[in-house]
């Protein structure tokens, strides 16, 4: 892994799914890639690999928010307030995380 940001991307949700590189894919699929990217971006900081560790930061993030995009399409859809929402822990620590890296 070479640590170049512009290897990050690809994850988006399309109406209430999550959508891959390589296109649709579960959200219980989305929920274990954003797990693994984000231990994989804590080993590689403890190791001091910095670059390496930034990009699985933004690479959990990048799912983690596509999650959530996803997860509030299918509230809305579905009128379930988000607050009752299974994904309300990941959507906080995606804002939490958003505030600390963009200010």
């Amino acid at each position: 892994m070479s640590g170049d940001l512009q290897e990050v991307g690809g994850w988006r949700a399309c109406g209430g799914a999550l959508m891959g590189p390589s296109g649709p894919t579960s959200l219980e699929r989305g929920l274990a890639l954003f797990g693994t990217y984000a231990r994989e971006a804590e080993r590689l900081h403890r190791e001091d690999r910095r670059p390496a560790a930034r990009v699985c930061a933004h690479l959990a993030l990048d799912v983690a928010a596509a999650l959530v995009a996803a997860d509030d399409w299918r509230c809305a859809a579905g009128d379930i307030p988000r607050r009752n929402s299974p994904l309300r822990w990941l959507r906080e620590f995606t804002c939490q995380v958003k505030l600390l890296m963009y200010g």
